[in-house]
């Protein structure tokens, strides 16, 4: 015997909705039915779950003379639950007990506010995380199964089809991403050509220039001596004469040093202690020869010359220009070159780029159309296995003449893989049931054709085949057995008991059989108290549940006869 799943939704406290004053309900795991005479409200208990998945609320649902109306709940979300993770996308913190307490309040000013495990949260982060734990199938409110996403989901899941679904999607994210990119490129192109044009340009006159480390400096110094031709000459020939004699009789710094030399000379020849300062003049006597041979190589060098001076003022210029616009050092000049140059290549590569994104698109879409074939191969395989099920079962569900149908449609937009066809995140089509429940009338699709009682037998139906795990989240049914009894009322309530081995399950009914398949019976009463209406609601066991499972029973009556059949049906159910 399968092992029960344990409860998702553990408590539930509800604080002024509607007549509901105060309420507090435990639940257990499995299946537990909500009961009561029309009007008394249950209904209020959709309600109250319906703010908690963050559904519009009204003023009109805060109890009369109260100021707020407040739903609690506290949920299961173990580690590596939809749930669990979800909150951690957002965040929130689960301790290791895995208790989430989702609260909302409303005001009956018409504000309101949301909180997640203490810590206000939108009402939109409330209703995405109570998506996971959650999920309410009311007759007048079957959104979820009108959406052929939806139905998709369930056909892959009963087909086993989820692993080659999540490989068309992985395939088509890289499809669509190297249509982007290329995308991207061909966008590019005209302010790439632009660019390439600017970077050619500044290539070119950086080339031009032809930048030198330091030449800047040394040209400046040049000018400074062009430009102090005479004033150069003229010092220059005042030391020059100071050192030689200038050529007539009187006697330069050279003439008088060797002329010293040669007298300590002849001193050492007689002293000895001369000898060191003979050495010395003797030393700088060929220094000052040294000097004066290159002062006077240097005034021969000094000539005047106006074209030079200008070609090095024009070079200085240009320089000081490009240096201002790619500078200001000759070595940042350089490697702003370099840089320019690299850009430029890579641009010049944009075709490259180019070929190459296309290859990677062709690539990617070769790979998704592959996929996107299996996949929907698949799909139709599985079609008869599904149908031939679901069939029978809307028809133990009191729906004698349905027939179904599976309608693949090809998706209009996603990537697109030739020939007009086009794959999405899903594949490349959109599973949806075709439904009748008359006899010569033609398939439509369910979410035209299909009334509130219909929808919520086909969800059940669609839970039933459902090979994924349904752990996790409280499936909530509104009435799935309104409008059929007998044999019918006791297959529905026959799914219902197996689908709460599997999940836990909240059902709303009119219908003895199904309450009497439930291992935990709510019953919603109205009463009267201080001259005040209040909805009462109390867990039902014992005879107080046969008691109800007669008053269903007899239309409102409490009969021998109903309690028998009352005490029947409980055995059966056991």
């Amino acid at each position: 015997m399968a092992k029960e799943a344990q409860p998702v939704l553990r408590h539930l406290h509800i604080t002024n909705v509607a007549l509901i004053e105060e309420c507090a309900l435990d639940f257990g795991s499995g299946m537990t039915v909500l009961t009561g005479e029309t009007g008394a409200g249950k209904s209020l208990v959709l309600d109250a779950l319906g703010l908690l998945s963050g559904l519009r609320a009204t003023p009109s649902l805060v109890r009369t003379g109260s100021d707020r109306a407040i739903v609690e709940a506290v949920f299961d979300a173990p580690v590596g639950s939809p749930a669990a993770v979800c909150l951690a996308e957002h965040g929130i913190e689960v301790d290791e007990s895995g208790e989430v307490i989702l609260r909302r309040e409303l005001l009956a000013s018409g504000r309101g506010r949301a909180s997640i495990n203490g810590r206000l949260a939108p009402v939109g982060q409330l209703a995405e995380v109570a998506a996971t734990l959650l999920e309410i199938n009311a007759q007048n409110d079957q959104q979820s199964l009108l959406d052929p996403a939806t139905q998709r989901e369930f056909y892959d899941r009963f087909a086993g089809l989820d692993e080659a679904r999540g490989s068309v999607r992985k395939l088509w994210q890289e499809a669509a991403q190297a249509a982007t990119e290329l995308e991207a490129l061909d966008q590019a192109d005209q302010s790439r050509a632009q660019r390439a044009d600017f970077l050619r340009f500044q290539i070119d006159e950086l080339e031009a220039l032809e930048p030198r480390v330091g030449e800047l400096e040394e040209l400046e110094a040049e000018a400074r001596r062009l430009g102090s031709i005479e004033l150069l000459q003229e010092h220059g020939a005042v030391a020059s004469k100071a050192l030689s004699g200038g050529g007539d009789d009187s006697h330069g710094a050279c003439d008088l040093v060797a002329a010293a030399a040669a007298a300590l000379g002849r001193m050492a020849a007689k002293d000895p202690e001369v000898q060191g300062l003979a050495e010395r003049l003797d030393d700088i006597q060929s220094r000052l020869a040294d000097a004066t041979y290159d002062m006077e190589r240097y005034l021969g060098s000094l000539e005047t010359d106006p074209s030079r001076l200008n070609e090095i003022h024009s070079r200085c210029d240009a320089l000081k220009k490009g240096l201002r616009k790619y500078g200001p050092t000759e070595s940042e000049a350089l490697a702003r070159l370099e840089q320019l140059r690299a850009e430029f290549d890579s641009i010049d590569d944009a075709e490259g780029a180019r070929r190459r994104a296309e290859e990677r698109v062709a690539k990617s879409r070769a790979a998704l159309a592959a996929a996107a074939r299996d996949l929907s191969g698949r799909r139709d395989k599985a079609r008869a296995v599904f149908l031939r099920p679901l069939a029978a079962l809307l028809r133990d569900f009191a729906i004698p003449k349905v027939r179904v149908d599976i309608a693949f449609v090809p998706v209009s937009s996603g990537v697109a893989l030739g020939d007009g066809k086009f794959c999405g995140a899903s594949g490349a089509e959109e599973v949806e049931i075709l439904f009748t429940a008359n006899e010569g009338e033609s398939l439509q699709p369910l979410r035209r054709v299909a009334s509130g009682g219909e929808l919520s037998r086909v969800m059940l139906a669609l839970r039933s085949l459902d090979a994924g795990d349904q752990e996790g989240r409280l499936l909530v049914f509104d009435e799935v057995d309104a409008g059929i009894s007998g044999a019918a009322a006791r297959a529905v309530a026959d799914r219902l008991a197996a689908l709460g081995a599997r999940c836990q399950l909240l059902c709303v009914t009119h219908n003895p059989s199904v309450a009497a398949a439930a291992g935990t019976h709510l019953v919603v009463e109205k009463l009267e108290a201080g001259g005040r209406t209040i909805a009462r609601i109390a867990q039902a066991e014992g005879i107080a549940r046969q008691r109800e499972l007669a008053r269903l029973l007899d239309g409102g009556k409490y009969t021998a006869r109903g309690l028998a059949l009352a005490e029947e049906l409980l055995a059966d159910a056991g």
